[in-house]
């Protein structure tokens, strides 16, 4: 993937994001100004189409590229990216101490 990712947060789901390079970004967001969205609220009695995303429904910034590669190394590993983290952070730390 490209050096240079934007990550786009949609007001989807709590946890998930979309990593994109920085072009296609700009090209969904571009898509998402033609969007309608759809609410479906349990039992269907408020449900309603809007024409636009609020501000908040859209979060866009910069995605750490290191964070990224020790996501996909602990992945790699078959290992959480918690505990790959902490595995790194305890071999940083004898390194230090030599």
């Amino acid at each position: 993937m490209s050096k240079n990712l934007t990550q786009i947060h949609l007001d989807f789901s709590y946890h998930t994001s979309i990593l994109l390079p920085f072009k296609e970004s700009a090209q969904l967001l571009a898509l998402l100004e033609k969007a309608q969205i759809v609410i479906d609220t349990y039992g269907g009695a408020e449900n309603t189409i809007r024409n636009s995303f609020e501000k908040n429904e859209v979060v866009i910034k910069p995605y750490c590229m290191t964070k990224y590669q020790n996501i996909l190394t602990a992945q790699t590993l078959g290992v959480s990216y918690k505990n790959y983290m902490e595995e790194l952070e305890k071999a940083k730390g004898e390194k230090n101490a030599e």
